[in-house]
């Protein structure tokens, strides 16, 4: 997995191509010769591959004369190796002009990274007004030129990219860090597009991520099984960088806004239990590969039930919508506050031990008896509330961490209430 920060935007993309692509080519050169003194389909069948990601990519920054040539190139070596055209020295020299001609649209890119002409199409768009620069970005294609460049027009748009070549390291990856939208190539070797797309979209535990495949296949019958595998669009090789940056925010923010709206609470504004789940999967992953602390309180409302007996459930959403908002003031920006359910709520304290945990849960104790809650009604009403905190333990699942602090929460009840304590350690089964 390579990750690759922002880079400044410009005329790099055709420097970027070039210069890939002539390591490329010159690594072929061994091949073409076998397959010239030979005539021999195996060295055919590499030379294809640099065609075929030559084609996918050229015209995308500039150099569309490359693209027509690799293109045309690929569809002479697939007729030979599919046997419907003969290997002959006719069809060698074909083969071999074309790599010579390739070779030449390189060295002259190098020369003069944008010819005139050329331009606008290796112009990337400047980041738009309200686009989210986090953004994060995961591209899964095992050819490291169209790779690059999508990178890089990514990066130019101010976005972050991560380029990955195994989509079965893919999977695992976005278990751990879900990205905000996928880039998925369609031919790779060993698991293709459409196997990784149906993989991610059935064994990845998180929000429907976007999707988008990009690739040279341009069949409507490859477009409409893809979007029936769960992709959410569809891009055809050699592509136009602008369009593919705006498909790429489009996608992102439609995404962002209906992720917000499932992972909240319609009451209280807070994440939900739904949001909890998923993030305390991934907190554990982080938690257990990078050595960092991890804590969970668990809060109930103290007598609750007679809140809303006899001041009406009204009253009793008036104070637990009140009391997150007292604890998002008493909280870190990174602390996450959700509603588990009723008026359970549980705080998952991201980087913090045991200590720490306490004085914040402390806290949240303290500001809840420092002040009545208002009512609508005008009326102040006296609350208290009851917590369990826990550190998650070596090897502990969030499952296991939830039922420690929920355990040290109702002994906090059965000891009085208006109090918390601390969830005895972890013993591993």
């Amino acid at each position: 997995m390579n990750h690759t920060p922002p880079a400044k935007a410009g005329a790099h993309l055709t420097l970027e191509f070039a210069n890939t692509c002539r390591e490329q080519l010159h690594a072929e050169r061994e091949r073409l010769a076998i397959f010239l003194a030979r005539g021999a389909l195996e060295p055919l069948q590499g030379l294809r591959g640099v065609f075929h990601n030559i084609a996918g990519v050229a015209a995308s920054v500039g150099l569309r004369t490359a693209g027509s040539v690799a293109s045309a190139a690929e569809d002479v070596a697939l007729l030979m190796l599919s046997g419907k055209l003969a290997v002959t020295a006719d069809t060698q020299g074909i083969i071999q002009r074309a790599f010579r001609e390739l070779e030449l649209s390189v060295a002259e890119a190098l020369a003069n990274p944008i010819a005139p002409g050329d331009a606008a199409s290796a112009r990337i768009a400047e980041p738009a007004q309200g686009s989210t620069p986090a953004s994060r970005i995961l591209i899964i294609d095992d050819d490291p030129l169209s790779a690059r460049i999508i990178e890089r027009c990514i990066q130019d748009a101010g976005m972050v990219s991560e380029h990955c070549k195994d989509p079965l390291k893919a999977l695992s990856f976005i278990e751990r860090n879900i990205p905000d939208l996928i880039l998925l190539d369609l031919l790779m070797p060993g698991q293709d597009g459409f196997e990784t797309c149906r993989q991610i979209r059935s064994k990845v535990s998180s929000d429907r991520v976007p999707i988008i495949f990009i690739t040279r296949l341009s069949q409507v019958d490859d477009k409409v099984r893809a979007l029936r595998d769960g992709a959410d669009d569809y891009i055809t090789k050699p592509f136009e960088p602008n369009e593919l940056v705006a498909r790429v925010r489009a996608h992102v923010r439609r995404h962002a806004l209906q992720r917000e709206q499932a992972n909240r609470d319609g009451l209280t504004d807070a994440y939900n239990h739904r949001y909890l789940k998923q993030r305390l999967q991934q907190e554990v992953l982080r938690a257990a590969e990078g050595g960092l602390p991890l804590s969970l309180a668990m809060v109930d409302i103290d007598r609750f039930k007679e809140v809303n007996d006899l001041h009406g459930h009204g009253a009793g959403d008036t104070v637990l919508q009140k009391l997150v908002e007292r604890f998002s003031g008493q909280l870190r920006k990174e602390d996450i506050v959700t509603r588990y359910g009723g008026d359970e709520i549980a705080v998952l304290l991201l980087g913090s031990d045991l200590g720490v945990a306490e004085r914040a849960v402390g806290r949240l104790v303290a500001v809840v008896n420092a002040e009545p809650f208002i009512l609508r009604s005008g009326q102040e009403l006296a609350v208290t509330i009851s917590a369990g905190v826990a550190q998650l333990g070596l090897a502990e699942t969030g499952e296991a961490l939830v039922q420690r602090a929920d355990q040290a929460l109702y002994s906090a009840k059965r000891d009085g209430r208006d109090r918390y304590l601390v969830a005895q350690p972890y013993k591993p089964l």
